[in-house]
């Protein structure tokens, strides 16, 4: 395996005109004496330092050259700053300018890992006579510097004046300007980005900088929530749309999904991983002999092959998969990737159009999925037999998620049997694994945890309701236990002996 250092993606979704028109309420800009925005900075009213901003890159001439330039009076270009609730702002245009003069002016209020990078001293002569240091600070400290404030808005809108904003020189990348609006409008999800960021980096090798990672992460998360039949970039500016349907129940159930993604792509490809969302060499002859090392590869991740690995495999359980022939599943791959007319419709341009989606769906199907891991929708290795079922109620006729019995009028087949460990993460379906519940009790728990269920209200009221069959509970869950040795046993009888007290 040879690591690539390439930091390169086959996506095109910077330079893009939308129609639409939002008009938010902007202010005219307004003089403030620099005395006061550094006032209000000290006392944590404005954010120096968001999420979006990178870090202080400013060197010494630059930092100079603002100094003699707000001496000498001229007009510095306008400082922007957005509301963030609570009468605080943060910096949207202006932090190198803003670091660089709060630093000279008070250094100790600038982060200690910056303020070393940062200016204390100037050497200035006017009229041939040296300005003292206090009277050069005194002077910039009664400058006027002219401030635009833009309104706490929507997400959406939030993106777009960020976006207009940074069309200059140094334009801030699509991920650049989501990252600042995530870190501040859904901390959890910007941080579930970054962690999935970081695995692709480690897996691909590739430095994938200017949060191109945290981008691919994204685009995970977008295909395995909507699917990628629509445009993945409108999706991911959506940020209306993914505030409301990535709440804390979602991210956890796309942490599983990302954590799972990352388990069959190492047991797929092994040490030759950083290669897996890479297409063959262009115009390199292919060997041979069907073995991995042997063959050429872009150095590049490609969109179209990330986007199905992302959608398909996630699809799969680690139990639908457990025994399958992965060096055969690697062959097979690689075959997929020598299939011209499936090569034709991931790369050049168009493969972001419908027609080319839907027919690299359907090579990608019939000649890699089903024949060599098979059909993702086939549970049967999920299920319990009926009679599985009659035994586990025999013995602990009991919910495990209320303590409710099971009434002897209660069919067995309208009794749910539930996977105490996630099947989607590999656990069984053996009776080690597996207590039952009631329909309504299952349905309210969906994907949560134990743990998450059971403080939620109506877990616990139900269990206050049923905690007189906790001792018998408790029995059968003693004796079961001995015969099958419960997966989660201990925590399934600390659990019912705190709530003996409720």
């Amino acid at each position: 395996m040879t690591k690539t250092q390439v930091n390169d993606f086959d996506i095109d979704e910077i330079d893009r005109y939308h129609g639409n028109l939002s008009t938010p309420h902007i202010k005219e800009p307004v003089p403030r004496l620099i005395t006061d925005i550094l006032n209000s900075y000290t006392r944590n009213e404005i954010n120096l330092q968001p999420d979006y901003q990178r870090q202080f890159v400013w060197n010494k001439t630059k930092q100079k050259q603002l100094i003699k330039s707000l001496y000498a009076g001229f007009p510095l270009p306008m400082f922007y700053f957005a509301e963030s609730g609570n009468n605080s702002y943060e910096v949207v245009d202006g932090q190198q300018r803003l670091t660089t003069i709060f630093g000279f002016l008070n250094p100790k209020s600038i982060n200690k890992h910056i303020r070393k990078k940062i200016i204390s001293k100037i050497q200035l002569n006017h009229n041939g006579d040296q300005i003292k240091l206090n009277d050069l600070r005194q002077t910039i400290e009664k400058r006027n510097i002219y401030c635009v404030y833009l309104p706490e808005t929507s997400v959406n809108l939030k993106y777009e004046i960020f976006r207009v904003l940074n069309q200059g020189a140094t334009m801030l990348k699509p991920q650049e300007i989501r990252n600042c609006l995530f870190a501040s409008e859904m901390p959890k999800f910007n941080k579930l980005l970054k962690t999935v960021a970081n695995k692709l980096r480690k897996i691909t090798g590739m430095t994938l900088d200017r949060m191109l990672g945290e981008e691919l992460a994204l685009r995970f998360f977008v295909i395995n929530k909507y699917g990628y039949e629509r445009d993945i970039t409108d999706l991911s500016n959506n940020f209306n749309m993914l505030k409301k349907d990535f709440n804390e129940r979602e991210i956890k159930r796309m942490k599983q999904k990302s954590e799972l993604f990352f388990w069959i792509l190492k047991k797929m490809f092994e040490s030759d991983i950083d290669d897996c969302f890479q297409v063959l060499q262009k115009g390199v002859k292919s060997p041979k002999i069907n073995k991995w090392g042997f063959y050429s590869f872009s150095k590049k991740i490609n969109q179209s092959l990330f986007h199905l690995l992302s959608f398909y495999l996630p699809k799969y359980s680690k139990n639908q998969l457990n025994g399958k022939n992965f060096i055969g599943i690697k062959k097979g791959y690689l075959e997929i990737l020598k299939n011209q007319r499936f090569v034709s419709v991931i790369t050049g341009s168009g493969t972001n159009s419908k027609r080319n989606i839907k027919k690299s769906n359907q090579i990608f199907k019939k000649v890699f999925l089903e024949k060599y891991l098979g059909d993702w929708t086939d549970n049967q290795k999920r299920n319990i037999t009926k009679s599985e079922k009659e035994t586990i109620r025999q013995n602990v006729p009991y919910c495990y998620l209320c303590y409710g019995k099971f009434g002897k009028k209660m069919e067995t087949g309208k009794i749910h049997a539930e996977h105490i460990e996630p099947y989607i993460a590999g656990k069984e379906s053996e009776l080690e694994n597996i207590l039952l519940a009631h329909p309504r009790c299952n349905a309210e728990k969906k994907d949560m945890s134990i743990d998450e269920y059971r403080v939620t209200p109506k877990s616990q009221k139900r269990r206050k309701t049923q905690k007189k069959n906790i001792m018998a509970y408790r029995q059968a869950l003693k004796e079961w236990n001995k015969a099958y040795g419960l997966d989660i046993y201990s925590k399934l009888m600390k659990f019912a002996k705190s709530d003996i007290n409720l």
